[in-house]
């Protein structure tokens, strides 16, 4: 923007450099008014934003608080669930254990009673040889009087 006055005898017009001095001014008055009222509304945008950045912060704070909390009970609640079963667990081992051991016991006592009613089955197809022996018939077979 090139200013141009005009010349006079002795420099430039006074006028003319007053006058455009004026303009220079009146436009600086009015940009500086612009400016300052850009700025203004800059601040108040910035304001808003931060306003809204501290209540996203409150939020965003009280829902990891939240989250954090949800995290804890379910960390809680699952140990107790994995010490529930680890009980169940040891419950069925030792019931197993105790179920093995009078199984055993049983099997024992099944042996016991296996043996001894071998040995009475001997002891009766002993009974049974002696009496035809002696000239008796079969068992069952006795002679009433």
């Amino acid at each position: 923007m090139a200013i141009k006055f005009k010349r006079s005898f002795i420099g430039y017009s006074p006028a003319l450099v007053d006058e455009r001095l004026s303009d220079l001014d009146q436009k600086f008055i009015l940009k500086s008014l612009d400016l300052r009222q850009v700025l203004a509304d800059q601040v108040n945008k910035r304001d808003l934003v931060k306003g809204n950045v501290d209540r996203l912060k409150k939020d965003l704070a009280a829902k990891l608080a939240l989250q954090d909390e949800i995290a804890r009970r379910l960390v809680s609640a699952h140990l107790k669930a994995t010490e529930k079963v680890i009980e169940a667990i040891k419950d069925v081992e030792q019931n197993e254990a105790k179920i093995a051991n009078s199984i055993g016991v049983q099997k024992k006592e099944l042996q016991e009673l296996c043996l001894s009613s071998s040995n009475i089955n001997d002891g009766f197809l002993t009974l049974a040889r002696y009496r035809t022996m002696l000239g008796g018939g079969k068992v069952g077979d006795e002679e009433h009087d």
